[in-house]
């Protein structure tokens, strides 16, 4: 009898320490990291318009690969004009982090966790380049619902600023080389749980009760502080609020030339509703030349941001401006077609139907993102809200259009 217990006992012990371990295996934090074996191949061809139709939104990382975002993954795929989501290419899973958002520059895909870490990645293979420790963050869950658009396209917390990434807190930012994660610089920035940040190619700003406080996004050195009123919009961002070229602040709108320590009063962008074009390159029979910030209004005409004077209008009827790019804007009709125009002159890039055959027409544009003349837009269903179920939020199973635009 004694036996048997001490058989038992041994049993009972053994069956214990197995479940520890099974449970620590389980739940203790991990990393999993799978990356490609090889370069991704580049895109099939130059031929435009809709490439296919998606269950995420991808963020287009050198002209390569798209990223895409869920709650405990950052993922990649690719050519970046494959129609389908077939063909991955690498992925990166953390637990029991969340992420919180992922940003792009250069060959360097940076996430960021609800840990507050921030990871590196190689856009082409997803090798791990750099970890790093972040700032605490007021917000530490996924907000990307079911297509990750949000995580890619504004987060909330992260920000590429130049070839610099900056990481904002409650009452702290921090700026990295994005390259090697490098930390260059950490500085206080008034914490005020409703502000604004946004950084331009040179510098990260946080709006906080009346006014603006900057700081160089490369050495972290404070700007003079600018006193702004009302409401406060970052303008002609790269993507989110990342890399903005300018911002309207109450009625007034503004630019904010890299070079300047305080922002230019632009009139032109006053108007609500009005998109400000960053100065890209455009084309014709002289060759291609640096053109001006162009500010696009609701009304389709389209002026010189800094001097005002009116460049060209649209004669497009039933069309809005759904994304601009570096010289580039971007249109969609109420018969969904998408048209791409230079925004120096007006000159039609590209026109196409932005749906594929066999799918309906009635569906409104959710997140939009224009990125080195790809362009994704997630769909949603007329009269969606923020708080509607998935099934009742989303187009369909597919939500996401992505296009080639030039």
């Amino acid at each position: 009898m004694r036996g048997r217990r001490w058989i038992g006992w041994v049993a009972g012990a053994v069956a214990l320490v197995a479940a520890v371990v099974v449970g620590y295996r389980v739940l203790a934090p991990a990393e999993v990291s799978t990356p490609a074996k090889a370069a991704p191949p580049g895109p099939h061809g130059k031929k435009l318009g809709v490439i296919g139709t998606f269950t995420a939104s991808p963020l287009v990382v050198d002209g390569r690969v798209r990223v895409y975002a869920s709650q405990r993954q950052v993922r990649a795929d690719g050519p970046v004009d494959e129609r389908t989501q077939m063909t991955p290419i690498w992925s990166y899973r953390r637990w029991p982090a969340q992420l919180v958002g992922v940003t792009a520059t250069g060959s360097t895909v940076v996430s960021q966790w609800s840990d507050g870490y921030l990871v590196g990645l190689s856009a082409d293979r997803g090798a791990v380049r750099w970890r790093a420790p972040g700032p605490a963050l007021p917000e530490t869950a996924y907000g990307g619902r079911r297509t990750g658009a949000q995580t890619v396209y504004s987060p909330p917390h992260l920000y590429t600023a130049g070839s610099a990434i900056v990481a904002a807190g409650m009452g702290e930012a921090r700026g990295y080389d994005a390259a090697t994660g490098r930390e260059l610089w950490r500085a206080a920035v008034p914490a005020c749980a409703d502000g604004v940040d946004f950084t331009s190619t040179t510098r990260f700003a946080r709006v906080c009760g009346g006014t603006l406080a900057a700081v160089d996004a490369t050495t972290g050195a404070h700007l003079p502080d600018w006193s702004v009123a009302g409401a406060v919009t970052p303008l002609g961002c790269r993507l989110g609020h990342s890399d903005c070229a300018g911002l309207r602040a109450g009625p007034h709108g503004y630019l904010w030339p890299p070079q300047t320590e305080a922002p230019w009063s632009a009139p032109a962008l006053d108007p609500e509703g009005t998109r400000l074009v960053p100065a890209g390159r455009t084309t014709g029979d002289s060759g291609e030349g640096s053109v001006v910030p162009v500010a696009m209004s609701s009304d389709l005409i389209a002026r010189d941001a800094a001097t005002g004077r009116e460049l060209w209008r649209s004669t497009e009827r039933r069309a809005r401006v759904i994304a601009v790019e570096p010289g580039l804007v971007h249109l969609l009709t109420s018969s969904r077609r998408l048209i791409t125009l230079e925004a120096a002159s007006g000159k039609l890039r590209t026109r196409f139907y932005g749906t594929v055959y066999g799918q309906g027409l009635r569906w409104a544009a959710g997140a939009v993102a224009a990125m080195d003349g790809y362009l994704s837009i997630e769909r949603l269903h007329w009269g969606a809200r923020p708080d509607d179920p998935n099934s009742a939020y989303y187009f369909d199973a597919r939500p996401v259009v992505l296009a080639r635009t030039i």
